[in-house]
């Protein structure tokens, strides 16, 4: 009987590790599948080249930006009417009319900043804080990291409490906790605000960079699913410090092999 128990558990064991196996390639798949449906594409942008990533293959391919000032780091009202900037202090510029005003005497803010309803956040100090272009205010939200990013959707803020990457939900309030961010980068919302992606030190050192010196420090791309966290990692890299985001394939110029 014990020599069947033990069977059993090895099967079991087995099975969940096949079904482990299967959700993991069943992600890369889901999510080529939706950046097909999106017309979206994750790109990496480094020292000027783009990088289009394949997602189901973990491969990427060469292309070029129409607007490289797309990859720059810059946060955008979604109808690309506002723009908010640093130059000693915190700026919001009305692309329309031409004019500026500053919000902050300093602050930091992500390439993912605004909300959908006119709304965009930032931080100053260790304080995160939501300006309000309608009523030309801003209000405490919590502290939080330097670069908090709001959801495409505009239901969710997210941020690094120092340990971890946290969602919050606006509406009510609550908090979930992510992935660790101990040396990790750049969390990104893909256009549903369903996944998000990141870089962590990880993955194989083989393979020869320049004049024979190897991969010293390798990085790889992780793709994190905010409803039921399942994750895994669509790119290798050797070079970190590099930011992973959704553009449009319409922003992009695809090259031939």
């Amino acid at each position: 009987m014990k020599h069947l128990t033990l069977a059993g558990l090895l099967s079991l064991l087995g099975i969940v590790a096949l079904h482990a196996r299967d959700a993991k390639q069943s992600l890369r798949v889901e999510l080529a599948n939706q950046q097909h449906s999106w017309g979206y594409s994750l790109v990496d942008g480094w020292v000027g080249q783009v990088y289009v990533v394949s997602v189901e293959d973990r491969t990427a391919k060469r292309a070029k930006a129409k607007d490289i000032q797309k990859l720059d780091s810059v946060c955008s009202s979604p109808e690309q009417r506002y723009l908010v900037f640093l130059k000693n202090g915190l700026w919001l510029r009305d692309n329309e009319s031409g004019q500026a005003l500053q919000i902050e005497a300093e602050g930091q803010f992500s390439t993912q900043c605004f909300s959908p309803e006119g709304k965009f956040v930032y931080s100053s100090g260790k304080m995160m804080r939501i300006y309000d272009l309608a009523k030309k205010k801003r209000m405490d939200v919590g502290e939080g990291d330097p670069y908090p990013t709001w959801s495409p959707d505009g239901k969710s803020l997210g941020f690094d409490d120092g340990k971890h990457y946290m969602l919050l939900d606006l509406k009510t309030g609550t908090r979930k906790r992510l992935f660790s961010t101990k040396d990790s980068s750049g969390p990104h919302w893909s256009p549903d605000s369903r996944y998000l992606t990141y870089t962590k030190p990880g993955g194989s050192t083989g393979g020869f960079l320049f004049w024979g010196i190897k991969c010293i420090e390798p990085y790889r791309v992780w793709v994190w699913r905010v409803e039921d966290d399942a994750h895994d990692w669509v790119q290798q890299i050797c070079k970190p410090g590099r930011s992973f985001i959704w553009i449009r394939n319409s922003d992009l110029v695809f090259e031939q092999p």
